[in-house]
């Protein structure tokens, strides 16, 4: 009964080693350098990262870095929409000397306490247009 387990054992072991052995070798690595873009040699750098290059058939090239190689976008092409500005943070309440803000964010709202004297510049301006806005709400009601 073991000699049959040892047998079985070994010519298990027997099997995977000529499997191993009858594989090919492994394929060599494709040639990605036939396929990349990058922006030719009398390319006028425009910035960090972007480049201009006239072709031979004259049409002209913007060359732009990414972090997976260059991007090379036809100039005067259609270009992303601007990302549309991020909405000032308002004021919810003012209490002894304390502003609290509040400002969506694509995680959800985001709330913040802080002293009337140590306001930012976008802080200041959102406050005295929240005083503002009081102060014409209560002209108004009287």
């Amino acid at each position: 009964m073991i000699a049959r387990i040892w047998m079985a054992a070994f010519l298990t072991l027997a099997a995977a080693a000529a499997q191993t052995a009858q594989r090919p070798a492994s394929r060599p690595a494709p040639n990605r350098s036939a396929n990349t873009i990058a922006p030719p040699a009398g390319a006028e750098k425009l910035s960090e990262g972007v480049f201009r290059a006239k072709d031979s058939s004259g049409k002209v090239w913007i060359y732009t870095r990414t972090p997976f190689g260059f991007a090379r976008n036809e100039e005067g092409a259609a270009q992303a929409a601007p990302r549309p500005e991020v909405p000032a943070f308002r004021v919810l309440d003012v209490k002894d000397g304390k502003v609290r803000f509040e400002r969506a964010t694509p995680f959800g709202k985001s709330a913040w306490t802080r002293n009337v004297a140590q306001l930012d510049e976008k802080e200041k301006a959102a406050y005295e247009a929240y005083q503002a806005s009081l102060a014409s709400a209560q002209k108004a009601s009287q």
